[in-house]
């Protein structure tokens, strides 16, 4: 007789735990800066692609693209952007720039990148990806 209130018990507590959870929506963007793609193009030129994915965004992106400076990656500051403006849904959505830069013979240049998404309320920024070429 005692077993059949454990059992029912059991039994209730075993149906609880697999009740799953709404899912909760992130107040926040979820970006990934992806790694640099570099092709030489002659012995001075190389194109640089900067790319970005956004894994996740909680409505409508009033703007993205990249910050990004050419200097060493201690300094810091990302003083340039690109921006591709606006976008309705984000989630998934891709993106990409290539630019081609000069390297004089035996010179060192420095690239620092990352991704950035705004919306109404906030901004939101990928990794850094740093980049160096001789």
């Amino acid at each position: 007789m005692k077993t059949r209130p454990i059992l029912f018990f059991l039994l209730i507590a075993v149906a609880a735990c697999t009740k799953e959870e709404p899912l909760r929506e992130r107040p926040y963007a979820i970006l990934e800066t992806l790694d640099f793609i570099v092709t030489p193009t002659s012995s001075q030129y190389r194109t640089i692609e900067f790319r970005a994915k956004i894994e996740y965004a909680p409505g409508e992106i009033l703007d993205h693209g990249f910050k990004w400076s050419a200097s060493d990656p201690k300094t810091g500051a990302l003083s340039n952007i690109i921006s591709f403006g606006p976008i309705a849904q984000g989630t998934g959505k891709s993106f990409s720039h290539v630019m081609s830069v000069r390297i004089p013979q035996g010179s060192e240049f420095h690239h620092t990148m990352r991704a950035y998404a705004r919306t109404k309320d906030h901004i939101f920024y990928g990794e850094a990806q740093y980049f160096c070429c001789r």
